[in-house]
């Protein structure tokens, strides 16, 4: 009598399962706005929204796969990029001074004028002719001190450039670091057995905590001493 029931409750709850799932799908009189409060009732999921489902959770899992593939060469070209361009700063902010501010029309009058003058200077006798040595000799002078000031100037102009260059770059460089440290803080940039760096498997692995991984901070000391020896010799 026991089983009887059970089997009938058991048939019951079937036709009801198969009545909601077939109103869900359309049919039955039901909307398919019914469709989610059935699958989740009875744990059914979706034939509509499994491959969707599916496609997303594959991207998100290709996704971290390729951060994680990929973290260590994004991080060493990075560094190794900082490396290049403070090293090409000085020549960068001379090419700066100059676009913006070229040499002037006086001092390449100067330049010319004092080019001209030597070589008159060098063809005056100073014992037959001093006097006109003489007068030669003090617009020379006069003309080179009002080219050193005019360089004086410029020379200002190229260190406060030098300085704007500077701060400019280094504030980047810190945004960049800093930006690579909050996307990798949780995740290693690369995957090595843990024998391979015991026992500084946890300081290599910080702040990850992956046992076997390589943390951010432990490759960015490692990639800022590589650049810094290969960058050494132009240094």
């Amino acid at each position: 009598m026991h089983v009887s029931n059970w089997l009938a409750s058991v048939r019951d709850e079937r036709r009801s399962r198969n009545r909601l799932v077939v109103g869900a799908n359309g049919g039955g009189g039901r909307s398919e706005r019914d469709a989610p409060r059935a699958y989740a009732l009875y744990g059914i999921q979706s034939p509509h929204w499994r491959p969707c489902c599916g496609r997303v959770e594959a991207w998100k899992a290709a996704r971290a796969m390729a951060e994680h593939a990929c973290g260590w060469a994004v991080v060493l070209f990075v560094v190794f990029l900082c490396n290049l361009c403070r090293l090409l700063l000085p020549a960068f902010a001379l090419l700066v001074v100059r676009l913006t501010q070229p040499d002037s029309g006086r001092e390449l009058e100067l330049r010319e004028e004092l080019r001209k003058m030597r070589r008159e200077l060098a063809t005056i006798s100073v014992m037959d002719e001093f006097a006109r040595y003489a007068r030669l000799e003090r617009r020379i002078n006069k003309a080179s001190d009002e080219l050193k000031t005019s360089l004086q100037a410029r020379t200002t102009q190229l260190t406060t450039m030098k300085w704007v260059i500077n701060i400019s770059f280094y504030t980047l460089q810190a945004v960049v670091m800093i930006t690579l440290i909050w996307n990798y803080y949780s995740t290693p940039v690369a995957m090595l057995p843990s024998k391979w760096v015991s026992p500084l498997e946890k300081l290599v692995a910080f702040p990850t905590g992956v046992p076997g991984g390589i943390g951010i901070t432990c490759w960015l000391l490692v990639c800022n001493k590589i650049a810094g020896l290969l960058f050494q010799p132009f240094t």
